[in-house]
């Protein structure tokens, strides 16, 4: 997280899959507040894939857009 907040675990948030890479930030749904993140390259997982498959668990830009 960038500055002083925190999200509790459970806690929804808005998360827009195709920008987040770019926009470094997600939205809490119970404050409808922005808050910036650090994400970096590796960080984001394709869980629809074992993590044994033998190549990158970065979601293609199709699976980012939901598609």
């Amino acid at each position: 997280m960038v500055g002083i907040e925190t999200l509790a675990v459970g806690e929804v948030i808005e998360v827009d899959l195709p920008n987040v890479l770019a926009s470094q930030q997600i939205v809490r749904l119970n404050s409808d507040r922005t808050v910036r993140v650090v994400l970096g390259p590796s960080d984001i997982h394709d869980l629809d894939l074992p993590a044994d498959h033998g190549a990158s668990r970065m979601p293609s830009p199709k699976r980012m857009r939901g598609a």
